[in-house]
């Protein structure tokens, strides 16, 4: 079931993309198929020596039993290099191999966003990035600003919410639109709440509304919360707080890239695939 709803959600929002214009037929379908018919295959293999281990458990049998629900939940799934994976780069221009990293929870292009908990900045409530990043057909652009109390990186955070709102030369014709944006764009930063001000944020991280005012609700701390206690969100996702990085994240939920705070180049080169027509 998980395999199949998957395919689902893969075909789906691709396809949306494609008969609204947003994207070429040929580049982004062919992705379907490199994508899921691996996971398939995988499955296939992978009941077999399901089957087995049931059969004939050994002394491992919890270890692997909870490494195999990695698998049958697709936590480990890591989709191949493709015009909707980019994979960070090397001094020369190629890509850089990012190892066996399919057990860990941590961002790598391909993986799917691993769940966390952080805290809305506004009133300091929990929030779970699963449950806030629904299935709205919307990628979401996750800015993990760092210790925005720096004044280095408080003017980081400003040079990118100036390109992201810029409709010549930065991507604000896809983060306009409020609800509709094919972009949202999320911050986390690890500062002290009460050092941080959100109306000093650029507007595009707490963007006005007529009907609604502003919304508050995009950005989030990596704080400690009243009663759900600390997500340790940097920590987990070995993220440094002193430089931060923009996440990029599919409307199925996976990685499609993993750039710096100020890597217009990297966000132009990953949203070029909207842009398309």
């Amino acid at each position: 079931m998980n395999t199949s709803i998957q395919d689902a959600n893969n075909l789906g929002w691709k396809l949306r993309l494609v008969l609204q214009g947003h994207a070429a037929a040929s580049s982004l379908l062919d992705t379907y198929e490199s994508e899921r018919r691996p996971v398939a295959q995988d499955l296939i293999a992978f009941d077999r020596g399901y089957l087995k281990l049931f059969h004939a458990p050994s002394a491992q049998f919890d270890t692997e039993f909870l490494q195999a629900m990695k698998f049958t939940t697709g936590l480990s799934i890591r989709y191949p290099e493709s015009r909707i994976v980019q994979l960070p780069t090397t001094a020369g221009g190629e890509a850089a191999s990012l190892g066996p990293s399919l057990l860990k929870a941590d961002l790598v292009p391909g993986k799917r966003l691993p769940d966390f908990q952080a805290v809305y900045h506004a009133d300091g409530t929990v929030a779970r990035m699963h449950t806030r990043l629904q299935a709205s057909g919307a990628f979401r652009l996750i800015v993990f600003a760092g210790n925005i109390e720096q004044p280095n990186l408080a003017d980081q955070l400003r040079k990118l919410g100036t390109f992201l709102a810029d409709e010549d030369d930065g991507i604000g014709s896809l983060t306009a639109g409020g609800s509709a944006a094919l972009v949202e764009v999320l911050v986390v930063h690890c500062a002290e709440r009460d050092k941080v001000e959100l109306l000093d944020l650029h507007e595009v991280f707490r963007p006005w509304s007529e009907t609604q005012g502003y919304d508050y609700w995009r950005v989030f701390a990596d704080a400690e919360s009243v009663h759900g206690g600390h997500g340790q969100v940097y920590e987990r996702l070995e993220i440094a707080k002193n430089k931060g990085c923009n996440v990029v994240v599919r409307p199925d939920g996976y990685v499609g890239a993993v750039v710096g705070v100020l890597d217009f180049e990297g966000l132009k080169r990953y949203f070029e695939l909207l842009s398309t027509r």
